[in-house]
């Protein structure tokens, strides 16, 4: 198991619940460029890595695409199963009763576009998580900085 983005707040948790797994942070694989070339086929990747700051996409969506969308691609040509955790972002967020898988994606943002992109960069055969919200005990959340 190749966990990517371990650095971060969702791959450092996967990692602590996947001790057996290969967890390499940006210094040792920045997703942007292609894979190192001794990394060994895994057998299934969870796909962290991302870019994550949703008002930085704004200002820069060309970095946001490398990394969800070309960084996406990247992981996909490992031709491991692929987790890729996407985002709630690709909704434009008017529905008044949860989304459901079968909802038809509408992103409002330059970051909602990069992640639906990078859904697309996945593969047919990947699994999409699309995530809201998470918090924890590490990294940036809503939780954390509401307590501030």
């Amino acid at each position: 198991m190749l966990i990517t983005g371990a650095g971060g707040q969702l791959g450092q948790a996967l990692a602590e619940e996947f001790p057996e797994a290969l967890a390499l942070t940006r210094s040792e694989w920045d997703v942007a460029l292609p894979a190192p070339s001794l990394l060994p086929r895994p057998d299934v990747v969870l796909h962290a890595a991302a870019w994550t700051d949703v008002d930085g996409a704004e200002d820069d969506p060309q970095g946001a695409v490398a990394v969800n969308v070309g960084g996406t691609a990247n992981v996909a040509e490992l031709g491991a199963p692929l987790v890729y955790f996407s985002s709630d972002y690709v909704f434009d967020g008017f529905k008044r009763e949860p989304y459901v898988e079968s909802d038809g994606p509408r992103p409002l943002s330059a970051y909602g576009r990069s992640k639906l992109h990078g859904e697309a960069a996945a593969g047919e055969g990947s699994w999409i998580v699309r995530s809201a919200w998470l918090f924890g005990p590490t990294g940036h959340n809503f939780v954390r900085t509401m307590l501030r």
